[in-house]
Formats: structure tokens, sequence, C-alpha cells
């Protein structure tokens, strides 16, 4: 049966996401290749935070906890009937944000002291302090004020000559230009988003660096509130199965770093130590179980 217009704009919009996704993990598997190689990147890039025994353990716990349940949650909802799987795709981005969102709120903690209890405070301070580090994709970043032209915002910390192609494009792309598309966008989203609370004239807001954590949050927002249909189009088998698993790769990334930045803070014996907690509670929780094994090695 044909689409009719307005969803084949749904389709467009689900396309967009994948694209990104996809770009996420083509940059992944070009740049770092395995698990273990990005492991030890992560491990370098942090390397130089100190430890803090002072750290609320029992609080880390918590949020680790609803991050790692939420992780699993996410992992066993994919099924290998696309019908099935595409009704699934529409509560995977909530799933997939909770999970580094509430490990995003642990680090955070564990980063400055501070509890911050809100999902753009906990972002903003991951994104500032990765943001300073070397680990790609996640210190790439849309910043500035649109001006006027809307388009004086601008990407830091990129590969120099970055070309930034169309969002549907799907040949030939340059993994890096389409982050850098997907993060400009995201950035205007965010300034959108400050305008219509009255912060003042949209051409001058400065919604501070967005990265790819704001990019999941917006994924988020999509699906839990503005844009059901957009998941639920059929837009083929390929892309419907291919969503869930980019998106947990995705989520694996995330947490590899968070727990990493975490480690250096409270010691990776003691996160070790919960994540076994968790594990003997859930022992069918597949990723943290591989990322276990990685920081035991």
């Amino acid at each position: 049966m044909a689409l009719s217009i307005e969803q084949e704009n749904e389709l467009k919009r689900f396309r967009t996401y994948v694209n990104y996704l996809n770009a996420a993990n083509s940059h992944y598997r070009s740049t770092y290749g395995t698990l273990e190689t990005y492991y030890a990147a992560c491990e370098a890039a942090t390397k130089k935070l100190q430890g803090n025994r002072f750290l609320d353990v029992e609080y880390v716990r918590k949020h680790y906890k609803l991050g790692w349940n939420t992780e699993h949650l996410l992992y066993a909802s994919r099924n290998d009937d696309a019908d099935v799987q595409r009704l699934s795709n529409h509560w995977a981005p909530v799933q997939a944000y909770y999970s580094v969102y509430c490990a995003s709120e642990a680090t955070a903690y564990a980063l400055c002291g501070q509890r911050f209890g809100s999902h753009s405070g906990a972002l903003s301070q991951i994104t500032d302090y990765v943001g300073k580090c070397s680990v790609t994709p996640w210190c790439w970043v849309a910043t500035g004020a649109l001006g006027k032209s809307r388009r004086d915002h601008r990407l830091e910390n990129f590969p120099q000559n970055v070309v930034v192609p169309n969002n549907l494009q799907r040949r030939d792309v340059d993994p890096n230009g389409m982050l850098a598309r997907c993060l400009l966008a995201e950035h205007k989203n965010r300034v959108e988003d400050k305008w219509k609370r009255g912060a003042g004239l949209k051409y001058a807001l400065d919604p501070g660096d967005t990265g790819l954590l704001h990019f999941l949050y917006r994924l988020r927002v999509k699906a839990n509130y503005d844009n059901v249909e957009m998941f639920l189009v059929d837009g083929g088998a390929s892309d419907i199965s291919a969503f869930p698993i980019l998106l947990s790769r995705f989520t694996m990334l995330a947490m590899v770093y968070l727990e990493t930045i975490t480690m250096r803070k409270i010691k990776k014996r003691v996160l070790v130590g919960l994540a076994k907690d968790y594990l003997d509670r859930n022992n069918d929780a597949v990723m943290l179980k591989r990322r276990l094994a990685l920081y035991e090695q």
C-alpha cells in the first residue's frame, strides 16, 4: 500500500534519525574498531581525573541501577519480527535516553559533587567535560547564537574541512559530516526551546554547547511526546530492524564513557562492585556483563 504524503514525511523524519545513528556507528568502527580500543581511549582521556573519597556511593548506585536496568529493557525489547519491532521502536528511544541520563546524573555528581536532578543540568555538565577531552564523537559540539542569518552557530572540535551533507543522504556520506549535521540541527532545536520559554530574542540566544547527549534527549522527546507516528510508519524491514541495534550500540558507547569517568572518581573496584551487585539480581543484563568483562581484564 502506497504511503500518504503525511506518512512519507514521517518516514523521512525516521530515516533522518537512522542516518544519524548509523553515522555514529560508522565513526566508531572506523576510528576504534573494537570496544577494547574504544575503552582504552576513554581511559586515556580521563587519566587526569582525581578520585574523591567523600562522594556518596549510594547516590551513584541508585542512578546506575536505574540506568543499567533500563538499558537491559532496551536490549531485551529487540524482536526479529519487523512488524513487532516497528511498534517497539516507539519506546526504544525513551529507554535508551533514560539509560544514559541516569548514568549521566551519577557521573555529573562524581565530577563536581552536585546533585543536579535535572536533564539540562546533568547533560550540560557531561557535555562540558567531554567537550574538553579527546574521545570522538563525544567531544564534538555545536555552539553559539544563531544570529540574524540563523547560520552563525558553529562546530567545534571537528576535523578541519568537514563537509555537512543533506540529512537524508545515504550514499558517499562522511559519517563525521552527518554527525555535524545532527549537532547543528539539534543546536537550533535547543535555541527554539529556550526562545519558547521567553528567554529573549531568538537570534541572540545561546543554549550552550550541544553534544550527542542532547541529540539523544531530542529523540526521546520525539518518541515520548511529540511524534509517535514517526516511529510507527512502515519504512521497510531494513530500517526498522537497524534502528534498535544502532540505538543499543550508541547507548553502549555512551555507558562505557560515563562509567569510565565514574570509575576514575570513585575507583574502578567500587563501580565494578555495584555492577556485580546488580547482576546478582539480573544476570541477563548482557550489555553490562560485556562491559564488566572489559573493565576486569
